[in-house]
């Protein structure tokens, strides 16, 4: 990266850090709380689909540009508990974001678990989380040895989903 990259990527990272206490009053407002939301992954206490959103795109965007790998997980967990209890449908995203981090911390068979599950209940939807579960579980494959053309073919497939969207 050149320097101007480097400071808009800082830029972006800083702005989203100051944006992670709107997040927060989104939640707030969503559940009708006192206060701004903080996560409590054994007991999230959240009912509105909605607040789901906005915990899944804090850990999307969040981890590694301001969220730590416990904050991420955390948010991910309120997310799980949240679509267990209104929205079954919203739960191959959370496992395919918790794949994504357990697989970027190189833990590749926990992983790969949560990649096929999520695989199996996104699968045919044609829709952007049938991508990203795609291309997620492709890039896990790859790295595995006599599993790479399986991984390129999911790299593949995440490609002409978003071709059609």
């Amino acid at each position: 990266m050149n320097d101007k990259e480097i400071r808009e990527n800082r830029n972006a990272v800083i702005e989203y850090v100051q944006a992670i206490p709107n997040f927060k009053k989104a939640i707030q407002y969503f559940e009708n709380l006192s206060d701004p939301y903080e996560p409590n992954p054994d007991n999230p206490g959240l009912k509105k689909r909605e607040s789901g959103l906005v915990l899944t795109t804090l850990a999307e965007m969040g981890w590694g540009d301001g969220l730590t790998l416990k904050e991420t997980a955390a948010w991910l967990k309120c997310a799980l508990k949240l679509y267990e209890e209104v929205d079954k449908k919203k739960l191959g995203r959370v496992l395919t974001l918790t794949g994504r981090l357990l697989k970027d911390q190189k833990q590749f068979l926990h992983a790969e678990g949560l990649l096929s599950n999520a695989m199996s209940i996104l699968e045919g939807r044609g829709d952007w989380d049938e991508a990203l579960v795609c291309e997620e579980y492709g890039g896990l494959l790859k790295k595995i040895p006599k599993r790479e053309n399986e991984g390129e073919q999911l790299i593949e497939k995440a490609k002409l989903i978003r071709s059609k969207l």
